[in-house]
């Protein structure tokens, strides 16, 4: 029994240890297959690190690297690649197998399912069994799915995910967390390449776009023919470019012209007028360049037979020194096409072929500039020195036949104040059939027709009614207009027109311009003469006005005076008066003619006289309302105009301070108290003078007390207006009154006309201004 129980003991330990040993070799062999799968791993993305450093920068050649590495230590039998447009965000499905076989490549407006969610989280995705799954992205399974596990990898780049690998199989836990390491791994390398590739791509691009420039920029230099000159352009831009199509319209008069394209026959748009709603015609007629990137959103879009895949187009003008020649016309067959870089270079080249086809024009027309700028020296030395209108017409007349060739030519000058122009000078006209050449008037609608503005100085062809016709044996005339600042100074008649090729017209043109520079410079001359004459006069007549002014204001006893003058123009229909009365007394006048300028200055000085004469007439003693009734009735009599004058006179009794006044509808001066600081304005009922024959004025008196003032003054200061058009008021001048009550005349006047100042802000003084302040010791 013994023997029996020890055999049993070692057997079960012999069978221990055997089982021990089993798995001991099992974890061995276990070990040494993730060790020798690390090992492949970490072989595999140094060899796709050696592979990129050895590849060029190109983003195709990157991800094939990829997805040949990736099939070394995973099932990539359906394996996509997509790839996120820097620029335009949409999304290319750029390398994909299905079922071991590749696909072609597809586009996407965005990333979606899955793949949208490894992007936003920018982090790995691992799907087992997606059967079972559960979690954040349950949601985004699609229900009848053959797939049974995947792997979801983004390709971040340093600061945004560039786009995503997947791998997927219909099997269950066919990817493990080791497949998930290195396809990140790799994603991460390829990232940052495609990124390099991205850079050099633009930097290439930008190099092949400076080129282009530069080649451009020294052929055109040399050619002058322009058919070639535009071969060349449409070949270089669309093989350095790889564009779709590449076309160039030149503007002749109101048409585009097709000139050079990538079809060598004439396309559709071979015509295309400048008032065309296209976007060619929009582009020439606004001398700006678009960029449509999207031709389906565009409803000014118009389909070239030649290029039926458009999808995108950009249109530059050629423009040279602000004139429009023609447009660049580039097209591409995949939407998004375009860059702000790349309507910058082709501007750049626009501009340069503009230049050339300028320097082409100028080269061609050399000869006949120069002849028409020395005969338009000529014109401009032979009228330069005249000085008289005449002489200047007589002239031209004479040299134009011999400049242009012209047979028959006709000067006319508009006359002033009437709607007609009238023959001033003529060449080739008998004089028989027009005997009175200088008398002989035409109505300026028939010369300045219907859809000609007069103020234009472009030439324009007439048909001329039968009478003159006749009179000037011309059937139909060229039209020259003469015109100088917007204002139709005359026109030039001639014929034949047809013998008058547009070298000829244009040096028609500049002869017209030189007539009216002449023709205005004698009309300036003399208006300069006219008005230096007219200021001198005004001087003459300021100085006559101030004269009759008070040269200084009266010492009166116990009070103070001040006083102020300032006129809006020259002469001014305002003034001030101080009349020594008997008795000690003094009238006091302020009056404001209703107009500016000498009109009012004359009238002023009527008013000023009349009452004056009256005021200081020894005849009686007239009150105020006297003196400004009596004056009132004289200016009626003898003005013979409809303007009035409103006036305010006042007599100052010193020795009692008594103040006695009446108004003839002037501004009612300020009374300010100076024991309250109390207020009052002084009115009196009354007409102003010299609008009615009998007016009934209100008499009224006030006594003044020490330190009290009172502000004569006219509606110069109360309506002065500021920046927004607000008057300053009788609210502000009272405002002023009281601020500056406490000094001397002098002082309030200073005061009220430094508020005046202020509220004014610099605005143009645009009524006569006067006042007088009365200040009580």
């Amino acid at each position: 029994y013994l023997y029996l129980t020890l055999d049993l003991s070692v057997f079960l330990f012999v069978a221990l240890g055997i089982v021990l040993a089993s798995i001991a070799v099992q974890r061995g062999a276990d070990l040494s297959q993730a060790i020798a799968r690390r090992e492949q791993e970490l072989q595999t993305l140094n060899d796709f690190a050696r592979a990129l450093s050895a590849a060029r920068l190109d983003e195709r050649e990157i991800i094939e690297l990829l997805f040949a590495h990736a099939a070394r230590v995973m099932d990539t039998s359906n394996f996509a690649i997509s790839l996120v447009d820097e620029r335009t965000q949409r999304v290319e499905l750029a390398l994909w197998y299905r079922g071991g076989e590749p696909q072609p490549p597809r586009h996407y407006e965005r990333m979606a399912g899955l793949a949208a969610w490894v992007s936003e989280q920018r982090q790995p995705l691992l799907l087992r069994d997606l059967h079972s799954n559960e979690g954040p992205v349950r949601g985004l399974l699609h229900t009848g799915q053959r797939t049974r596990s995947a792997l979801f990898v983004p390709m971040t780049g340093k600061q945004k995910v560039l786009g995503v690998i997947s791998v997927q199989s219909e099997a269950p836990n066919r990817y493990t967390p080791e497949h998930e390491r290195t396809l990140a791994a790799m994603a991460q390398q390829a990232a940052l390449a495609i990124e390099q590739a991205r850079v050099y791509r633009a930097a290439q691009y930008r190099a092949t776009q400076l080129e282009t420039i530069a080649e451009v920029s020294q052929r055109v230099a040399g050619i002058y023919e322009l058919e070639d000159l535009m071969q060349f352009v449409v070949a270089l831009v669309r093989v350095n470019f790889n564009y779709y199509h590449v076309d160039i319209y030149l503007l002749d008069g109101d048409v585009l012209v097709h000139h050079a394209g990538t079809e060598e026959e004439e396309t559709a748009h071979a015509y295309v007028p400048i008032a065309d709603t296209s976007l060619i015609g929009t582009v020439a007629r606004s001398g700006e360049p678009l960029m449509v990137n999207e031709v389906r959103d565009e409803p000014r879009f118009r389909m070239d037979p030649s290029a039926p895949n458009t999808r995108a187009e950009l249109i530059v003008p050629l423009r040279a020194e602000n004139k429009v020649l023609g447009v660049l016309e580039v097209q591409a067959d995949q939407a998004d096409t375009f860059q702000e870089s790349d309507l910058h270079v082709l501007q750049t080249l626009g501009d340069q072929v503009a230049l050339a086809i300028q320097e082409a024009e100028l080269f061609t027309s050399v000869q006949s500039e120069a002849y028409i700028s020395n005969a338009l020296l000529q014109v401009a030395e032979a009228v330069g020195t005249l000085g008289s209108v005449d002489d200047i017409l007589k002239t031209i007349v004479q040299v134009t036949p011999l400049l242009v060739g012209v047979e028959r030519m006709l000067i006319l000058l508009a006359e002033p104040g009437t709607n007609s122009l009238a023959v001033r000078a003529a060449y080739g006209v008998d004089d028989k059939r027009e005997p009175a050449m200088e008398s002989s008037h035409v109505p300026l609608d028939v010369i300045v027709t219907q859809g000609e503005h007069p103020s234009s100085n472009a030439a324009y062809e007439i048909s001329l009614p039968e009478d003159l016709q006749q009179r000037w044996q011309m059937i139909a005339a060229l039209v020259l207009p003469l015109v100088m600042r917007g204002t139709l100074l005359g026109v030039i008649c001639v014929d034949p027109i047809a013998a008058l090729e547009p070298r000829r017209v244009q040096l028609l043109g500049g002869i017209a311009n030189q007539a009216a520079l002449a023709i205005e410079a004698v009309q300036l001359e003399t208006e300069r003469d006219l008005r230096a004459r007219l200021d001198q006069e005004l001087n003459i007549a300021r100085t006559i006005q101030s004269s009759l002014l008070p040269d200084h204001t009266p010492a009166i006893p116990g009070f103070d005076v001040a006083a102020v003058w300032t006129p809006a123009l020259q002469v001014a229909g305002d003034f001030y008066d101080f009349l020594p009365l008997v008795d000690g007394r003094w009238g006091i006048t302020v009056a404001d003619v209703a107009d500016k300028g000498v009109p009012a200055a004359i009238y002023m000085t009527l008013a000023r006289t009349i009452i004056r004469a009256i005021g200081l007439g020894k005849a009686t003693r007239r009150t105020p309302h006297q003196v400004l009734e009596r004056a009132n009735e004289i200016i009626v009599a003898d003005a013979r105009t409809d303007m009035f004058v409103t006036a305010f006179y006042a007599v100052l009794d010193p020795e009692q301070a008594d103040l006695c006044y009446a108004s003839a509808g002037h501004c009612p001066p300020l009374l300010v108290r100076c024991a309250d600081h109390s207020t009052e304005w002084l009115r009196g009922r009354g007409l102003p003078l010299g609008v009615l024959a009998n007016i009934d004025l209100e008499e009224h008196a006030r006594t003044l007390h020490p330190g009290d003032l009172v502000v004569f003054y006219t509606d110069g200061i109360t309506e002065a207006m500021n920046t927004d058009n607000d008057l300053f008021g009788t609210d502000r001048l009272r405002q002023a009154a009281l601020t500056a009550h406490h000094g001397d005349a002098q002082s309030v006047m200073q005061g009220i006309l430094s508020s005046v100042h202020d509220f004014a802000a610099g605005q143009e003084q645009v009524d006569d201004l006067s006042m007088v302040v009365l200040r009580r010791v």
